[in-house]
């Protein structure tokens, strides 16, 4: 691994070296007073001094000297009178003075930064030897100095000798002083964000660093915010003597014993600077290059990480060691909450839980001068408290026999903030115009509980208590990381570790009753499933277990080990009762949920197995097949040779003249030649190093070995790796007789990812990763038909390898002991995005995917050199076409001009064929709900840069939904849900209460009976029913939930002021751990999650694009598609003397809800209907090309009435007829045997993708669908457009009066606001239409400034408003030589019968600005320049048959808002009311 050179930091404490800051203005010399003023602030240290003979005494063992120490006066002692410190070494020699009092300077560490701390500076006094030098840091109370270290002459910049003093005081904090000396919390001072390391401080052993940088040749422990732990390995080493050493690192030997150990530096506070959370050490030892050795530890936040563990990353020439360490306690510092008296700090796993502390028979008491107090924690005052009391949180009661007050009402909400626990009780009698209430505040103590109470402020009692239970579960967090003694390999848990959400559970199994969740190197996290387990239990039987009772303790949080060769995890029983559980990990590409394999008869004993990608080594991978993960990047090479002759993966190609056998290596010597390692497709990874190796090769010289080849991959992005110098020979062992080369190539760097999100300026986001193919890429259909693209989005291309939630960073993914879950988003198909591209009468394929790689192998690429790209050009049939990658992954989606858009460029390589241009792609993204869409190739520059268009659902922006009579529909993927028959086809939900003869009773959109109207009704214990929650059917589709909120309950006990209600969340089975209704309360609300199968998406899409291999020939069946929006799908009626049936069937899509709905499956992209029965014939596919013929293949439908072993499938043969438009699929033949239903379908969609037709006189008609499309009805006159920069004036099919820019045939004139005109084409009145697209090119503007020798064009896209007049909106403009606009109309020419009563899927009339977008039958797409010059056009996409909604990014949120509703009355051959 190659590390990059990295300048020393300064350390925060470091002194020593290159302290000249005598230009410096923060600078104060001495005073009587010992006061100091620098920065307009003055630092008063008169209390650190003492008196003459009341002095500090201190001692350093390594140093073999102790001190007496004073401040800004001289001490009194024998031998250094006059001396600010007496330096007395401890083999009794005569002491040393050291300072000069009468010549201190004191400055900032930092002159902009106080935070950093001072010093003070004392040179030698006349006839003196030493000086001092004291740095002062912000402590606790006055403090005392600490004797750090010694720095000779020759070593020093100052001239001198002088000691180094550190000295921790509060007169040094800015702030509030911290509550204990080890303060280990920093703050980002410009944000004023807060970051608290504490819980990473180690009392009972230390950190240990993964170190695969080193091979593990050395051992690192480690401690944060204070000095290390004293354990066997550091007992009696310079780590120990050298007092404050943080970091110590060792020797590992080969037995495993640890030697020559050197101190990398004492602690000190964390510090944020430059956007990072650091921890920098120094007075390390010296190295043998002569420098002090110092250490930097980067903190990264990672929510997921646990605790993680420090890992070395770099060590400098100047002995600086670099670790980064990723962990959820680097987050910043947030308020976590928790009810039934526990709160679990998410950061670091840790629970407390006080349940302990609440007393049911007498009260806690405090006595006071003039009151007595009674409290209970969470809960109310027990019935032996006073009788004024009971019923109450707190309460005070005169000692005068007065009124008693009541406090507050109790509450089991624990708050928990910067290692702080309160309760507060609110809602008490009325004092001064508010409530009393009390704030009880927990201390951790190992005595006793105490407990005392003052009111700070009127009305507000403050209690602290004091209680062995504050101090949660446990004192060090786990590190969850292990060293194989036998191996040197390490092995990294802590991505297990789970601090938030829910823990793992173990799989289903048929063979046991168990259930069992537990979690990793910490504490079960508290939720709904775990809430009756052991708070300190790291894995719990939920039931099943023989013998034992539910939620048992099955063990104790424990680090792993490795023993006999496996990762194995003991959960100790706790004080070795019965219930223990051994955990054994295996290496795994997947990651599966943890398997049972025994209990013991007597259930104490669990063991389970569990695969998966964390239980692999940190230093060592191979993988087959000429790839490898680490964890999540994919690597493989090429070929080439000179004197040594080289092959990647496989044996030597026979060109070469020292080929034979199975050699991938070989040497030519002159005459002789021999071969050096055999071939293997296995490519490894140890220590951050990629590397294929190939043994057995023929003997060396000396005959005792045989010859090996080590081909060692180092990233290089300017590489591709097929360059004639990207492959060199490095060096050759002697020893080992091994051949060593270095491959660079791109390859073998990391592939980035990419939040494929964005978010605009009104704070909308936009979520693009449900185009990410994990598995596939995304194949999109150029406008001319001819060309492929295969892409991915914010990914590179996929290698297939592991799960997309693991490897991949979507935004919405959800893992699961037993699976991952996309949250609500379709899947998509295993194969990259394509796009069609028919230019100059051939045809291209553009492969393409989604931040994400491009999916391998990439279809017509047989030599790979696509991969590793983003998008990718090939030509399908023409083997002779090189094939050119047009975009690596490189950034992240953003908003250019109000438009998502994605560029990748290929700006690290040197151009390809291509002049001195480098390939680039630029795909825009525009909203479309209800799919995913799929991309279109729009055009190529001049330069190489290619633009595609993408209309699809994932564009839009997510926002709340409201609708009625327990309806809603999902505005973006236009699903609707629908719960209003659940009360009478389901019933009341009867909830039990835990330990508790109450009861939860839930009617979803319903009431429950007497219960004064309520959907949630609580029976109490008494049998009362009190309404949590009055009845709604406002079903809400928010955040990817559905939602139901019952409000206006009965009043709330905890605060009398409101009102209780209840929030149902309906969820997919799928999608959670436990299929059973689950309940948490908070204060006054309830909230319930209730899994059903109607909460579930079933919609699935596939890729409507294929190309013929073997002519070239590309098909887009897309127009066959019947989109969500529809609301109908394709059906066949068979009636004869055999069949009564009825077929539903859609085209690369799932069928659709319909009216009257069908009763088939969603999922299903055939059905068919027989009576009552509905059959699943096959779900959804993408086309293929079967010998020459065009064919869908539905696979995997119902196996009910088939032979055993089969499924039900469809096959749909499309013949290309050019008169039959559309066309309709017809029933051909079943096959009972086979269980395999045959259709055909003649349409002209089935004909291969062609160029556009050409009309005249503003007119052309779709030979297609024999639709014309007329515009001379269209009076573009007197339209104008405007932006900041210019006006523009427009004329359709013809000529603007006038002319512009001396261009007498001019069809568009941009006016810019200085005055001058520019041509952006000429008119003509040639429309073309292709595949439903309408669209009129004007070509040969003014000369572009922008690019040479290119004249301007434009791009107008024509949309179909009924409900607005007509518009002229210029999108993209300045700075570009092809322009874009948007026309909007109503004209019937191009909406044709387009109705216009212009509502919203969920019933609101849309009144929203022109300029915010519209509602259209039409989707205007950019098409394909036909021929050179600029173009302007109109574009009109009548989709999948003239069912389409166009939604603009910009309008999403103001087009849908909390009170839309869907309307029910909708034409159904309108279903968006258009």
């Amino acid at each position: 691994m190659m590390a990059l050179p990295m300048l020393r930091p300064r350390a925060v404490v470091l002194l020593a070296v290159a302290w000249c800051l005598a230009a410096s203005t923060a600078v104060s010399h001495a005073q009587e007073d010992c006061s100091f003023t620098v920065k307009q602030r003055t630092y008063h240290l008169a209390d650190l001094r003492g008196d003459p003979s009341s002095y500090h005494e201190v001692d350093n063992q390594r140093l073999k000297v102790e001190a007496d120490v004073t401040l800004c006066q001289g001490l009194g002692v024998s031998g250094c009178q006059g001396a600010v410190v007496c330096i007395r070494k401890l083999d009794g020699s005569n002491p040393t003075p050291a300072g000069d009092p009468s010549n201190g300077t004191f400055e900032l560490v930092d002159p902009t930064d106080p935070d950093f701390g001072a010093r003070l500076i004392y040179p030698p006094a006349q006839g003196q030897t030493l000086g001092v030098h004291f740095v002062f840091t912000c402590g606790v109370g006055v403090g005392e100095p600490v004797l750090m270290e010694r720095f000779d002459e020759d070593a020093s910049d100052h001239g001198y000798a002088y000691y180094v003093v550190q000295w921790a005081t509060d007169e040094m904090c800015s702030g509030a002083p911290p509550a204990k000396q080890e303060n280990c919390q920093a703050t980002d001072t410009a944000t004023g964000t807060e970051y608290d390391l504490s819980a990473l401080v180690r009392n009972k052993n230390n950190w240990v660093a993964v170190d695969v940088l080193e091979s593990n040749k050395h051992h690192y422990e480690i401690n944060v915010c204070r000095s290390l732990v004293i354990t066997d390995e550091i007992k009696g080493t310079t780590c120990e003597t050298n007092e404050g050493t943080a970091i110590c690192k060792s020797d590992v030997q080969p037995d495993g014993t640890h030697t020559h150990s050197m101190s990398l530096g004492w602690s000190a506070k964390p510090i944020f600077r430059a956007g990072k959370l650091s921890i920098e050490t120094s007075f390390g030892d010296e190295c043998p290059a002569g420098f002090k050795s110092d250490a930097v530890i980067d903190f990264i936040c990672d929510v997921n990480a646990g605790s993680g563990h420090p890992t070395l990353r770099e060590v400098t020439d100047q002995c600086l060691y670099v670790f980064a360490w990723r962990s959820s306690v680097a987050c910043p510092v947030k308020d976590e909450t928790g009810n039934n008296c526990k709160v679990t700090d998410k950061a670091t796993g840790k629970t407390y839980d006080l349940t302990s502390l609440n007393l049911n028979k007498k009260p806690y008491t405090i006595a006071a001068d003039d009151y007595t107090y009674e409290f209970n924690v969470c809960g109310d005052i027990p019935a032996g408290g006073h009788h004024d009391c009971v019923a109450t949180g707190a309460c005070q009661i005169p000692k005068d026999g007065s009124h008693v007050y009541n406090l507050g009402q109790a509450n089991p909400t624990l708050t928990y903030s910067r290692e702080t626990l309160t309760l507060e009780y609110t809602g008490g009698d009325p004092c001064g115009g508010q409530r009393r209430k009390t704030i009880i505040t927990f201390h951790c103590t190992d005595g006793d509980d105490k407990y005392e109470v003052v009111e700070s402020t009127p009305c507000v009692y403050e209690i602290e208590f004091f209680t062995a239970a504050a101090c949660g579960l446990d004192s060090d967090l786990l590190e969850c990381v292990v060293t194989d003694d036998q191996t040197g390999e390490q092995y990294d848990l802590s991505s297990l570790t789970r601090t938030g959400g829910s823990n793992w559970r173990m799989a289903k199994d048929s063979h046991t009753t168990d259930e069992i969740e537990l979690n990793v190197c910490a504490p079960l996290v508290y939720s709904g499933d775990t809430a009756a387990c052991p708070a300190d239990a790291a894995v719990c039987g939920i039931s099943g277990i023989p013998n034992r009772p539910a939620n048992s303790h099955l063990g104790l949080p424990a680090d792993p080990v490795v023993r006999d060769g496996i990762l194995t995890i003991d959960f100790p029983a706790k004080d070795g009762q019965c219930g223990a559980t051994t955990l054994l990990l295996h290496c795994s590409d997947t990651q599966d949920a943890p398997q049972h394999l025994m209990t013991s008869d007597d259930g104490c004993s669990v063991t389970l197995q569990w695969n998966t990608p964390a239980a692999c080594p940190l230093n060592a991978a191979s993988g087959q097949n000429c790839m490898v993960t680490d964890p999540d990047t994919t690597v493989d090479g090429g070929e080439d040779g000179s004197t040594y002759f080289v092959s990647l993966c496989s044996p030597l190609d026979r060109t070469a003249t020292c080929a034979h056998g199975d050699n991938a290596a070989c040497v030519s010597h002159k005459t002789e030649s021999h071969g050096i390692g055999q071939a293997n497709d296995v490519l490894h990874i140890l220590d951050g190093t990629l590397f294929a190796k190939y043994t057995m090769g023929v003997s060396c010289e000396d005959g005792n070995e045989l010859s090996s080849t080590v081909i060692l991959f180092e990233c290089d992005p300017s590489y591709t790796g097929d360059e004639d110098n990207a492959l060199y020979f490095s060096r050759r062992d002697q020893d080992s007789c091994t051949f060593e080369f270095v491959w660079k190539t791109r390859l073998a760097c990391d592939a980035p990812t990419f939040e494929c999100i964005v978010e605009d300026d009104d704070g909308n986001v936009y979520d693009l990763s449900p185009l990410a193919k994990p598995q596939s890429n995304w194949l999109a259909t150029g406008s001319d038909g001819a060309s492929f693209y295969e892409v991915n989005i914010c990914r590179t291309i996929n290698d297939n390898v592991g799960s997309s939630c693991l490897r991949s960073r979507d935004a919405a993914c959800q893992r699961t002991p037993s699976g991952s879950y996309a949250l609500g988003k379709p899947a998509a198909p295993k194969a990259n995005w394509k796009a069609l591209d028919t230019r100059d009468d051939t045809t291209y394929e553009y492969e393409l995917n989604v931040c994400h790689n491009l999916i391998r192998p990439v279809d017509n690429d047989p030599t790979d050199k696509c991969r590793g790209a983003a998008a990718c050009q090939t030509k399908p049939g023409d083997t002779s076409f090189p094939n050119y990658p047009i975009g690596l992954l490189d950034s992240p989606p953003s908003l250019v001009r109000g438009n998502i858009e994605l560029t990748y460029t290929m700006d690290s390589l040197a151009p390809d064929n291509c002049g001195s241009n480098r390939r680039k792609a630029t795909i825009t993204f525009s909203c479309l709900p209800g799919t995913l869409g799929s991309p279109m190739f729009d055009y190529e520059d001049e330069t190489c840069h290619y633009y595609f268009v993408w209309e699809t659902s994932a564009a839009c922006s997510t926002w709340t939904t409201v609708g009625s009579q327990c309806e809603v529909t999902d505005p973006i993927s236009l699903l609707t849900f629908n719960l209003r028959n659940w009360a009478s086809e389901t019933g009341v939900i009867e909830i039990d209460v835990p330990d508790s003869t109450a009861q939860l009773l839930i009617a979803v959109c319903g009431v429950v009976p007497n219960c004064d109207g309520a959907g949630a009704c609580l029976i109490s214990e008494k049998g009362d029913r009190i309404n949590i929650g009055s009845t709604s059917q406002a079903l809400t589709f928010a955040d990817n939930e559905l939602r139901l909120t019952y409000n206006n309950g009965a009043k709330c006990l905890e605060d009398s002021s409101a009102n209780m209600t209840t929030i149902l969340t309906f969820v997919c089975p799928d999608d959670i751990r436990a299929n059973t209704t689950q309940y948490r309360v908070y204060d006054c609300n309830t909230y319930v999650i209730i899994p059903t199968d109607r909460a579930c998406r079933r919609r699935r899409e596939a890729s409507c694009v294929v190309t013929d291999p073997d002519t070239g020939a590309a098909y887009d069946l897309s127009p066959l598609e019947k989109a969500a929006e529809s609301h109908s799908n394709w059906i066949v009626d068979v009636k004869d003397k055999k069949h009564k049936f009825e077929y539903i069937l859609n085209v690369c899509h799932s069928l659709n809800e319909q009216v009257p709905p069908t009763g088939c499956d969603e999922t299903a992209g055939v059905c068919q209907i027989e009576g009552d029965n509905r059959y699943n014939l096959g779900g959804v596919a993408s086309p293929s090309i079967e010998n020459g013929t065009l064919v869908i293949e539905y696979t995997n439908g119902d196996s009910d009435r088939c032979p055993w072993g089969k499924y039900r499938r469809t096959r749909i043969e499309f013949t290309c007829d050019e008169t039959a438009g559309l066309g309709q699929p017809v029933y051909v033949s079943e096959d009972d045997d086979l269980c395999e239903y045959m259709f055909t379908w003649a349409s002209s969609a089935a004909c291969p993708v062609r160029a556009p037709s050409v009309g005249d006189s503003c007119a052309v008609t779709d030979p297609a669908t024999d639709t014309t499309f007329d515009l001379n009805d269209i009076d573009a006159s007197s339209l104008t457009a405007t932006d900041d920069m210019a006006s523009y004036k427009f004329g359709l099919c013809s000529a603007l009066g006038g002319g512009c820019a001396g261009d007498a045939d001019s069809g568009l004139c941009m006016t810019r606001n200085g005055g001058s005109h520019v041509s952006l084409g000429k008119a003509n009145g040639h429309l073309m239409v292709r595949e439903g697209l309408v669209y009129l090119v004007y070509r040969n503007g003014s000369d572009c400034p922008y690019s040479p020798h290119t004249p301007y064009s434009a791009e107008i896209r024509f949309v179909c408003r009924p409900c607005e007049p007509d518009e002229l909106i210029p999108q993209s403009v300045q700075g570009v030589c092809r322009t874009s606009f948007t026309f909007f109309t109503a004209n019937s020419g191009l909406c044709g019968d387009i109705k216009g009563n212009c509502t919203s899927p969920n019933g609101r009339s849309s009144k929203h600005g022109a300029n915010t977008g519209a509602v259209a039958a039409g989707v205007l797409i950019p098409l394909l320049l036909v021929g050179g010059g600029a173009a302007f056009y109109f574009l009109y996409w009548r989709r999948r048959s003239r069912q389409v909604a166009f939604m603009p990014m910009s309008v999403v949120s103001s087009h849908f808002d909390n009170n839309d509703a869907f309307d029910e009355d909708a034409d159904d051959d309108d279903p968006l009311d258009l």
